[in-house]
């Protein structure tokens, strides 16, 4: 597995990108614990949550989680066991988030939003 972090600061671009349908093959997450489903419900949770933490400059986080070609394609269930390890290992195992797998190159990999 490849891991690949970024932080940043607004939520509707990325979500925007990561879910976009063309590249996922559906239009909701397929692991989350947030209540919403698209960019822009998403997106106000975020907003609902920055609230209560008004001084953090970056409160968005990206993980790109890629499969190990010679491993060959993961099942849902390793994917979401996959996302769970790499959102414990950056303390954000409390952070909401929201996963998408994408099928839009010849490896197997998944956005993770928190």
């Amino acid at each position: 597995m490849i891991l690949k972090m970024m932080l940043g600061k607004g939520a509707r671009g990325l979500l925007s990108y990561i879910s976009n349908i063309e590249k996922t093959g559906s239009s909701k997450p397929f692991f989350s614990n947030m209540a919403g489903t698209s960019p822009r419900e998403l997106s106000a949770e975020v907003a609902a949550l920055r609230k209560l933490r008004p001084n953090l400059s970056k409160a968005v986080g990206h993980l790109v989680l890629s499969a190990d070609p010679r491993d060959g394609a993961l099942s849902e269930s390793e994917w979401r066991q996959a996302i769970t390890i790499a959102l414990k290992a950056h303390g954000a195992e409390q952070a909401a988030f929201a996963a998408y797998r994408h099928a839009d190159t010849d490896h197997d990999h998944a956005h993770v939003f928190f």
